[in-house]
């Protein structure tokens, strides 16, 4: 549960939504169970994620929706009434263009065989790892830049 209450934040934080609005949450590819589990804590998500309803669902997310996936259940969220798509996307297009500028500079210093030769090796360990990070964001932001 702290799982999906944390995806379930990380998707208002990332298209900057109020805490205090309060959302649907449609659940795909989880059990009977599962979502029985859900059902019986709504009042848990209502007060710590602001989960208005539970609800199961067949079709995966489309434009205008925030989807987080947790232990391979997808939980999609309704956010046309709450921002504005055309803003988001702009918003989305600018995230886009600041990480892969950062990429694309560590991927300079990291092509460049003097800087390899003299960094020390904690150095390369950090713009390495922060290299993965960013491929990983870039793939996400795109996905979300696709649906918007």
């Amino acid at each position: 549960m702290i799982d999906v209450v944390g995806a379930i934040r990380q998707a208002r934080t990332t298209h900057k939504l109020s805490p205090k609005t309060e959302l649907a949450v449609e659940v795909r590819g989880a059990s009977a169970e599962d979502l029985a589990a859900l059902q019986s804590e709504l009042a848990l998500l209502k007060a710590v994620a602001g989960v208005a309803g539970i609800s199961p669902r067949e079709e995966p997310a489309k434009t205008g929706e925030a989807a987080a996936v947790v232990d391979g259940v997808e939980y999609i969220m309704d956010l046309s009434g709450h921002i504005d798509l055309g803003a988001e996307k702009a918003r989305l297009e600018r995230e886009v263009e600041k990480q892969q500028k950062e990429m694309d500079k560590i991927q300079a210093m990291l092509g460049n065989p003097n800087f390899v030769e003299r960094a020390p090796a904690e150095i390369l360990a950090t713009n390495k790892a922060r290299l993965v990070e960013l491929e990983e964001n870039l793939s996400k932001l795109r996905a979300m830049l696709a649906t918007a």
